[in-house]
Order: C-alpha cells, then structure tokens, then sequence
C-alpha cells in the first residue's frame, strides 16, 4: 500500500491534475473491488440519466468519496475571476448524495434526477451573478440556446440549440482566455467587430493558443456557420434589450464557400451498377447495397435514410415523406418510390404473410454481419441485429469508403456526391425544372438548385433515376461472376469465356444462345 501511495504522490507532483483530480485517482485505488465494480455500474445508470434529460452541461461526474464512503457528483459553477472583474471562472463543486446506499440501485436510479435538476439550478443562479441580465454574455447565451420560440410561436429544433450551445461554448472558451472583458456584452458595441475577427481568424489557425480547450480547426464552410450563428444571436439582443444598436457593427466580409456540384462519372456509375448487382445478395454488403440505391435514386440526404421511419411510408402510392433540415425544425417533402426500390423496402417493413412489421420503427434497422476473421473457418459470419435501433450513418460512410476503395472510385466521393448525382440528372431528365427538383431534394431556396444546373439534354419527367433498373442495363465494362455463371449453364467453356470481351458476352447472353 505505501508503495501504491507513493507512486500516486509522484504522479500528482509530474501532472498538470488538479488537487480533486488526484484525490479522485487515489481513491479509485483504495475502493474494494465489489465497491468499485458496483460504483462503475450506478456511475452508468447516472450517465444513461444524464442522457436521457439530454444534459451535457454542466459537466458532471458520480463519485465515491473514500473516506466517508458516500456518493457525490462533482460539477462546476461560474464565478467572477478575482483577478479580472469581467472575467469568468469556475468553482469545482461536490454534492453528497445524503445517506443514499451504492448498492441501492433502483432508488437510485429514481432519485438522481432531482439531484441532477438541484444541480443545474445552482449553475443557473451562479451564472446569473456573474452580472445583471444586462451585461453578462454567459447567462444571455444560455438563454438564447435554450428558448425554442425567439420569434413569435416558431419552434426551434433540438439540433438548432445543440448547435447553438456548441457555437457559444467555444466563444466562452476563446473569450475567457484571450478577451475577457467580452463577457460583458455591451463592450461589443464598440470593439466587437475587431475582437470576432480575431476569434475567426484564429480558429482557422493550424496551431491555437494552448490553454484553450476547443482548439479544432475551422474551415471555411465552420467560420462561416460560426460567424452567422453569432450575428443571429446580437440580432436577438436587440431585440431583447432597449438601446442595443443593430447587428450592423458586426459585418465581415468572409471567403464565400462554393457550392460542390460535382460527383459521379459515369465510368464511376457503371462501376457502381456491377459491384451492386455482384454483392446484393451478400451478407456482408446487402444491406449497404439496398440503402446505396435508395440514396441515388431519391436524392435523400444520408442522415434522413438513417431516419427513415415505417410509419412515413405510404403504402397505397409508394411515396414517402421525408423529414428533412430546416432551421425552424424540418421541412417536410413527398417523394414517391420507383418500383424497384419499393420492391427493396417492402420485405424490410413486412412479415411473411405480407403485413406491416410491429415490432420495429426504423426501416433500416441495425442488421449486418461482421467477419470473425476466423482462419479455420474464413467465411464464418455473425449477424449483429437491433430492432430499436438504425444503421447510424457514420457505419454507411465507413461502408461507403471501402466500396470507394475497392473499386477506385475518386477519393473525393462521400455519401453526399448520391444526392449529387441525383440533382444534376434530374435535372437533365426534366428539362431543368429547378422548382420541382428544389422541391423533391429539399432545397429551401431554388438558388441552391440552380448552381447544379446543367445544359438539358432529355424531356423526361420522371422522378427516378432508374440507375439500379434491369431494364435499362447499360454494356459492362467488365464480365462478373453472374455473367460466368451464365453462360456456364449455355454451355461455354471457362476457357472460351475467359476469350470474350465484356460486351460481346453480353451481346451472348442478350440473346440467348
């Protein structure tokens, strides 16, 4: 034990940890192990709570206090730095947990909620001294990253305020290191243009000040997000306080981000017709495969696949309304489904006697099967299904490299280059209808439409593109395995097949003999 004891003073001595921090590791060193295994199990029941109020700030962690034995959650609150008077810091703080038992788990499992909200209130009333509702920049970020409605009955989305608090929580963050007296909202009036060029510029340094805690860096595209987010924020305070000028002392000229509308060759697409027809019907590439031909052929956004729900489909028209990307929570579109990606989706969403599945929400839930990577058995595979649960999109994108990969497509096409694609062909397919194919893909403004405007070569007005159709087939630029095997069973030889070229075997088994 002095041994254990001396290393955790020698390691507390060469770290940059604070005092709580240390206590916290060498406590974890003296718990019995029942006590901690049952301390990791209650902290995950405590984090699953956090997650479901959707609580990311203030931090907070459970504990167990090795002297006295009880349960504590650490959190921080704002206070004044003494050493500047707009400047904000913050306090660690610990809250017992009373006489509750480790072993409890069921009460505690019904009481760390009211622990949690005690917490959160306290961090409130400690942001609301930082200064009055006048001038603090915390408390009036705080604000505007909670309230749903800003403008009349409006409704904000979860993910607009989540992008909200993640905007401001890395201005805080530059601001209490490089700019303090920003904190005070009012000294923006006249210095603020000058100090937001600054944040910007540094943010889209390789290399940031050390001591900042987000130090990431940005983009074009991310500047500019940034940029508006907080422009959109001192048009609010305008609005809230009598006497705060206009957002007009915050203009900033910033490079204009341009609109890639580039994607798929068509080499690229004839590629991308055979590996769907070879690996279809594989355990290992199915499932990616039927969603690669939903993207394409309904110019969908990636993360709305993912979220695509049995209950948004309709049966009787084979349409779909797709709840897409809206700043006021999601704009709603109707997309109707070509026969052939119907006949993909139906045998998800229905059972054997042809009746709507019950037990699941998602169309493309979690199901696919992962290697063993076992020598002796090379093709052993092991399904993974979650019926509550979708494919996340990141596992589509990772899937998506690999095909990228492997057939040697440009490294520069993402899941996006399928919605795309989609957009300039329809474009053609339509004679340029920029209002319905703004309107099929989502486009808020038809202006973003019309940057993919290509010259129209086709009068078509169908909405699918009927890439993945066995009726329109293109010539291969290669022979597959489903083509060996056909004309095997016509009666070539390996060897007389191995003498075709591609479009003379498929010319062969066009016509049948």
């Amino acid at each position: 034990m002095n041994n254990q004891c001396s290393s955790v003073v020698l390691w507390y001595a060469y770290s940059d940890n604070s005092f709580f921090e240390t206590l916290y590791f060498v406590g974890n060193l003296l718990l019995n192990p029942n006590v901690k295994k049952q301390l990791l199990k209650v902290r995950k029941v405590f984090n699953i709570e956090l997650k479901i109020l959707k609580i990311t700030e203030p931090k907070m962690n459970l504990r167990l206090d090795s002297r006295t034995q009880k349960l504590l959650i650490g959190y921080s609150i704002y206070i004044r730095d003494k050493n500047n008077e707009d400047g904000v810091g913050k306090k660690r703080k610990n809250l017992y947990l009373g006489k509750e038992n480790l072993f409890e788990d069921q009460i505690l499992k019904l009481r760390f909620k009211t622990y949690i909200e005690k917490i959160i209130d306290e961090v409130q009333i400690s942001i609301k001294n930082l200064g009055s509702e006048q001038d603090s920049l915390v408390a009036w970020t705080e604000k505007f990253t909670s309230n749903k409605t800003r403008y009349g009955n409006i409704e904000l989305s979860e993910k607009t305020l989540k992008n909200g608090k993640r905007t401001f929580n890395v201005l805080i963050d530059y601001l209490n290191v490089l700019a303090p007296e920003m904190l005070n909202i009012w000294n923006w009036v006249g210095d603020g243009k000058r100090v937001l060029l600054d944040y910007l510029k540094h943010k889209q340094k390789s290399i940031q000040n050390p001591k900042l805690k987000y130090k990431r860096q940005w983009k074009n595209s991310t500047t500019k997000q940034n940029y508006n987010e907080i422009k959109i924020f001192f048009k609010w305070i305008h609005l809230q306080i009598e006497g705060f000028p206009s957002t007009e002392f915050l203009n900033i000229p910033l490079t204009p981000t341009k609109t890639k509308t580039s994607s798929f060759t068509q080499q690229e697409i004839l590629k991308v017709k055979e590996f769907v027809n070879d690996k279809i019907n594989t355990n290992e590439w199915g499932w990616f495969c039927k969603m690669l031909m939903v993207l394409m052929e309904t110019g969908c956004r990636i993360k709305e696949l993912e979220q695509m729900k049995i209950r948004q489909l309709n049966i009787s028209d084979r349409s779909w309304l797709i709840h897409g990307k809206s700043r006021f929570g999601g704009k709603i579109r109707l997309n109707r489904l070509s026969e052939q990606i119907w006949n993909i989706i139906v045998p998800l969403i229905s059972d054997s006697e042809g009746n709507l599945v019950k037990d699941k929400e998602y169309v493309f839930h979690k199901k696919y099967y992962r290697s063993l990577n076992n020598k002796e058995e090379p093709n052993n595979n092991t399904l993974t299904e979650d019926r509550q649960n979708p494919i996340p999109h990141q596992t589509f994108r990772r899937r998506f490299n690999l095909m990228v990969k492997e057939l040697g497509l440009s490294k520069e096409l993402t899941p996006h280059s399928c919605r795309r694609y989609y957009i300039t062909e329809m474009l053609i397919k339509t004679n340029g209808n920029i209002p319905l194919i703004g309107e099929l893909v989502g486009h808020s403004d038809w202006k973003t439409t019309q940057k993919y405007a290509k010259p129209v070569l086709l009068k078509d007005t169908k909405i699918d593109l009927g890439i993945f159709d066995s009726k329109g087939v293109s010539i291969p630029i290669m022979i597959t395995n489903q083509m060996r095997s056909d004309l095997e069973n016509m009666g070539y030889t390996k060897t007389k097949i191995s003498s075709l070229k591609p479009e003379q075997a498929h010319e062969i088994i066009q016509r049948g003999f």
